[in-house]
């Protein structure tokens, strides 16, 4: 049956520069720091990198996925004049720009109870190198045996023996993804036997290759706020805001590595601790000549670089009012299960003015803590809710 429910992703408006456009730059600044871009010193040729002096703005923006299709990842360099955008420009060649997109910020996800998020990929869609590199560090004979390995089992209890405490794990992939999908976290002997009795199951009446894919998609890998990260595809997205396919050896290192542990080797909270398990991963790769001693070296000595994302769980009214017009027009499983993308009309920078006027404004009317207020801010062009404070 079906293995998974995927979460409906709620964004913001993306911003949209044309030249005319009425923008200041105060607002400009605050669009690139929601959206978690980072400013550099000098030409950005990373996504959601950027640099400015004066009333210019060099850009490099993200790829991201829209109602009507993807957008790739784009470069310009944008003026603003007198609070419009004066001229929009291709760094490179001069051409003019008619239109500039930037992503759109999440706002929050409408989860099952678990929640639980990912992005399913295929295997035909993995890079092979990186099969063999996760292979390599968990399960090198996944093709070989039934769903439990004795070597294996052997091998960790020697080494556990000889270090008086668990340094290594017998579990094949197939015996962790069955502990994942179907049993608890418990450590007991009934357990682990109950594991290995349904991870043969599992072998005997699945392909090997459909196994590895399931995993490839249910494994844990890292938290944002409530949200868990589950799966290579949603990973590589959220670390490193690329598809799984468009990693580096170095990057593809990192995700292998966090396997062992997913929050102990974070490569966004914990880089250090990542970079040497990452060395770990290379080491091995080396060992077993699918890269060479030289690609190595070079792959070890790059620091290790993440992305940031807009911050999610913000702006509760909103997302209120958006939550009770979905329900209106869909069914709450599908939301909660069918992967929708849903794109509303807040403006993240009005939704901004209008806390910090509520704030500011509250105080000065009465000292008494019991007075409340709410703010609704709507296009009188377009009838759009651009802001909702709550009381």
């Amino acid at each position: 049956g079906r293995i998974w429910q995927l979460p409906s992703h709620v964004y913001a408006r993306p911003l949209e520069l044309y030249v005319g456009k009425p923008i200041t730059h105060e607002q400009m600044q605050f669009e690139l720091d929601y959206l978690n871009y980072e400013t550099v010193s000098e030409m950005p040729h990373q996504p959601a990198h950027y640099r400015r002096w004066d009333d210019n703005y060099e850009i490099t923006t993200r790829g991201f996925t829209f109602w009507d299709g993807i957008e790739q990842s784009v470069s310009a360099r944008v003026t603003i004049t007198d609070g419009r955008v004066s001229s929009m420009l291709q760094p490179y060649t001069g051409e003019s720009i008619d239109l500039l997109r930037f992503d759109a910020g999440y706002l929050t996800g409408i989860f099952p109870a678990h929640s639980e998020d990912r992005i399913l990929v295929r295997i035909d869609d993995v890079p092979d190198i990186f099969i063999k590199m996760l292979l390599l560090v968990e399960d090198r004979r996944f093709f070989e045996h039934y769903g439990v390995d004795p070597r294996s089992i052997a091998r960790a209890l020697v080494a556990n023996i000889s270090s008086g405490r668990t340094v290594q794990g017998g579990s094949t992939l197939t015996q962790q993804l069955v502990k994942n999908l179907f049993l608890t976290r418990e450590r007991t002997l009934s357990r682990k036997l109950n594991e290995a009795l349904m991870a043969f199951l599992l072998e005997l009446h699945y392909d090997k290759r459909l196994i590895l894919e399931t995993y490839l998609n249910e494994i844990y890998l890292g938290q944002d706020g409530r949200r868990a990260i589950h799966g290579f595809g949603l990973a590589s997205r959220f670390y490193f805001d690329k598809k799984l396919s468009e990693l580096g050896i170095d990057e593809m290192a990192m995700l292998v590595g966090m396997v062992k542990g997913a929050s102990f080797y974070n490569p966004r909270r914990q880089p250090e601790r990542s970079a040497e398990r990452r060395d770990v991963v290379l080491e091995l790769m080396s060992e077993q000549q699918l890269i060479t001693p030289r690609q190595r070296d070079i792959l070890s000595s790059r620091p290790v670089k993440t992305v940031k994302h807009a911050s999610a769980g913000k702006y509760p009214a909103f997302i209120d009012a958006v939550k009770h017009q979905l329900q209106q027009d869909y069914n709450s499983d599908d939301l909660r299960s069918e992967g929708l993308r849903v794109f509303t009309t807040l403006d993240p920078y009005i939704q901004h003015v209008s806390e910090q006027a509520v704030m500011s404004t509250l105080p000065r009317l009465s000292s008494d803590q019991a007075l409340q207020a709410a703010a609704v801010v709507v296009s009188p062009d377009t009838g759009e809710l651009l802001s909702v404070v709550g009381d």
